[in-house]
């Protein structure tokens, strides 16, 4: 009697025992809902998708650095042009040979930030300086009877008294420099787009500072006779050339990562700005060691700095246990391209009568690898 008591009471219950279980259930599920839902501008609910930038159980902030190993690549560097003919003392032409400009070696850069999660939507911020210094030098002899120097960085002609058409010289030596400033506001959101494949659009404001300064030496060409003391003097020319760029504007891009184990990954990323801004160009030449400026053109203009970045490698990432900590460690290479940012301005000296200018615009571009890493905390 008693089990049958019991199996009467379990069989009410039952129905009861499972409306709470569909109940508890249904809860669950309106819970994970709201997590992943989300509503749109006009609010259409829809699917929110699974954010690819690191959650931690911190406080919300992550500070990188990056040690940069760059190469520059500027154009309209060229000081001289090597003629293979071996020219008459008053004769420019023929002119058979090529131009010699300046080639950088590798130098070092840093980069470094400090960024945060907003809070709304998983989106991030973040505030990124870059820093790039390089020096770059060329020197060249001619040889008597081979090969001929002509001057391209100094519009003075070697004006010798006894000698009024002088065009070319004996020896030519020229040092650049390059100064790179760069300043990043950005706002990026990830997410993944499939199991393996994460983008991350990403906008902002860019501020840059591109400095440049190339001074050159050219020494006349030697002849049989005694200079005089004026002669030996005027033998010697001098030029130099600075363009100083500053800028600001907008900058946006995408970044990838494809995933392959839940550590390792590669990424990339590609982006481009467009800047407006002031360039000051400057252009001195003159004779002798204690002679003052013969030429002093000083010119400033607005211009538009376009300008295209690329980046590839291999990412490391963990957690720590509790997910309070993430680490990345990445390396990979880089490359930046600056359009009309190598400008110049040359007085040419055709006759002795007529002066005129020569401008030129040119681009700048870097390359080379990168190590950094990025903490999030």
């Amino acid at each position: 009697m008693k089990v049958r008591l019991a199996i009467f009471l379990f069989l009410i219950a039952l129905p009861l025992l499972a409306e709470v279980d569909i109940e508890f259930r249904v809860s669950q599920l309106e819970h994970q809902m709201l997590q992943v839902s989300a509503k749109n501008a006009t609010s259409i609910c829809g699917a929110n998708i699974a954010t690819s930038l690191p959650e931690v159980d911190g406080k919300g902030w992550f500070v990188f650095g990056e040690v940069l190993r760059w190469c520059a690549k500027m154009d309209g560097t060229e000081f001289v042009s090597l003629n293979r003919l071996a020219l008459p003392r008053l004769k420019l032409m023929p002119c058979r040979g090529s131009m010699k400009s300046i080639k950088h070696p590798f130098d070092w850069g840093i980069r470094g930030g400090v960024g945060c999660n907003l809070g709304h939507n998983k989106w991030n911020g973040l505030c990124r300086y870059t820093h790039f210094s390089t020096k770059g030098r060329k020197s060249l002899s001619a040889e008597e009877g081979k090969t001929t120097l002509i001057p391209l960085q100094a519009a003075i002609v070697f004006m010798i008294p006894s000698i009024p058409d002088r065009f070319a010289c004996s020896y030519a030596h020229s040092r650049n420099e390059l100064n790179y400033h760069i300043l990043d506001l950005e706002l990026k959101r990830g997410f993944f787009v499939s199991g393996l494949l994460a983008l991350c659009p990403h906008f902002g404001i860019k501020s840059a500072r591109i400095e440049q300064r190339q001074n050159t030496h050219y020494i006349g060409e030697s002849y049989d006779w005694q200079y005089s003391e004026d002669d030996l003097e005027q033998s010697n020319v001098f030029s130099l050339n600075s363009c100083c760029s500053r800028g600001i504007g907008l900058d946006m891009g995408v970044d990838s990562d494809w995933h392959l184990s839940a550590a390792w990954s590669l990424y990339s990323n590609i982006s481009g700005g467009l800047l407006f801004g002031h360039c000051r160009l400057k252009h001195h030449a003159w004779w002798g060691y204690k002679e003052p400026y013969r030429i002093d053109l000083v010119e400033n203009r607005h211009c538009w700095m376009p300008s295209l970045q690329m980046q590839c490698g291999v990412r490391f990432a963990r957690y720590n246990k509790k997910c309070t900590h993430h680490i990345a460690f990445n390396c990979g290479f880089e490359t930046h391209y600056w359009w009309r940012q190598s400008q110049s301005v040359l007085m040419i000296q055709a006759h002795k009568s007529k002066e005129n200018l020569l401008w030129k615009s040119e681009g700048v571009g870097l390359l080379g690898f990168l190590i950094g890493f990025r903490w999030s905390f």
